[in-house]
């Protein structure tokens, strides 16, 4: 748009509100997502296909079960490894084999810390 210099390229095309891109009474913040320039790249070799995280809360303890696919893998002898830390810095490794390019690992959490919604409790971050 010509003469305005706050006018973001393309902005009549897009379909976010107005106020999105910041107005007298809010921040500029405009939900598109990634805004600059990225880039996957996948070497040679094995590398990860899927991997899914699933949680089993049962008696006050949870079991972390990761199941992955990878891709790559045939005829290869291949290990998985996940690291589970605790919010106070504990960690725990547990490792499986590679079977027909599957990977199962499973891993116990005892007395975990539970994420409260805000304003109920704490949310402890464990990190994988």
């Amino acid at each position: 748009m010509a003469g305005v210099s706050h006018a973001i390229a393309g902005g009549p095309y897009l379909r976010k509100a107005p106020s999105q891109f910041g107005w007298d009474w809010g921040p500029k913040l405009p939900p598109i997502g990634i805004w600059k320039e990225i880039r996957l790249e996948a070497g040679p070799g094995p590398r990860f296909d899927e991997v899914h995280l699933r949680q089993h809360h049962e008696n006050g303890a949870v079991t972390i079960t990761a199941g992955v696919t990878v891709a790559d893998a045939a005829g290869r002898s291949l290990t998985t490894r996940l690291t589970l830390t605790s919010p106070a810095g504990n960690s725990t490794t547990v490792e499986a084999a590679v079977r027909d390019d599957r990977g199962q690992l499973v891993t116990p959490v005892t007395a975990p810390q539970l994420w409260w919604p805000n304003g109920l409790g704490e949310q402890p971050l464990y990190r994988i």
